[in-house]
């Protein structure tokens, strides 16, 4: 089982404000994520 199963399988046996948390938390990750990319793509550049 892949990570990604894991937590589908968990997060559907979770109540739905705790989805939407869940869910914000991912949303977080994702936006961190993309700023450190830009950020190490732009000292690349230089």
């Amino acid at each position: 089982m892949t990570a990604l199963e894991k937590v589908l399988n968990k997060m559907q046996k979770l109540p739905t404000d705790q989805q939407q948390q869940l869910l914000r938390f991912v949303e977080f990750l994702a936006f961190e994520l993309g700023d450190r990319q830009v950020n190490q793509e732009s000292e690349n550049l230089k």
